[in-house]
């Protein structure tokens, strides 16, 4: 089984770096967003977002994430440095390059305001099952951190803290952004979360991977 191996990316570099450096600012930032129109933001869900994030952000393609009942903080970061071209995106780059602070306050509030997506039909319960034991307890001999811990028992992120949820989010992305993580050399120290993550992700093989794609996308 393959271990995906630590690759220096500087663009995946700068994306994690500045998330470490900007989460308290953005939290802080976030905060101080205009106040939310929920119904402006479904209109602007409507003209800019569904074709991709699916109907109320209920995504229905495995490679393009759900938005529905995303941690607000998250979302609301993600669409700071999306807009500032510090994630990059080519495509979500040029859509929140426009977006102004009153439409990232209130497509977040209305994204969050949404019920989660029903969870993805589990294809391989065996596998599902490795998925769940990891999420849940992780491996304390390879030290190798329990998904919950961060991401709380049921996926659904933290606020406080700006983690994301991810239950029943799309199993291709989540496979993806993991990747992500696994390649990075970033050093310790910047963010706990981001440090967890990246390690968490390097010492994923391949299968373990996986099954906790399985397992996410499945939960109820």
């Amino acid at each position: 089984m393959k271990v995906y191996s630590s690759r220096s990316s500087r663009p995946v570099w700068l994306l994690v770096a500045a998330c470490a450096l900007l989460l308290t600012a953005s939290l802080t930032y976030g905060q101080g967003l205009p106040q939310s129109n929920p119904e402006r933001g479904q209109t602007l869900a409507n003209q800019r977002c569904v074709g991709c994030h699916g109907p109320n952000g209920q995504s229905q393609t495995p490679t393009f994430p759900s938005l529905a009942a995303q941690v607000p903080s998250y979302l609301s970061t993600q669409l700071i440095l999306l807009r500032a071209g510090i994630r990059q995106s080519p495509v979500m780059n040029a859509i929140a390059k426009d977006l102004s602070d009153q439409d990232i306050a209130d497509l977040t509030a209305y994204y969050a305001s949404q019920p989660p997506r029903a969870p993805w039909p589990a294809s391989d319960p065996e596998l599902q099952a490795k998925g769940k034991a990891l999420f849940e307890k992780g491996d304390r001999t390879r030290g190798l951190i329990a998904c919950a811990i961060c991401h709380g028992p049921a996926g659904q992120g933290v606020n406080a803290n700006g983690i994301p949820r991810i239950a029943q989010q799309s199993p291709d992305y989540f496979i993806n952004v993991m990747k992500v993580f696994a390649n990075l050399d970033l050093p310790p120290g910047e963010s706990p979360f981001v440090d967890a993550m990246i390690l968490t992700a390097k010492l994923l093989t391949e299968d373990e991977l996986k099954a906790l794609a399985e397992y996410v996308k499945s939960m109820p």
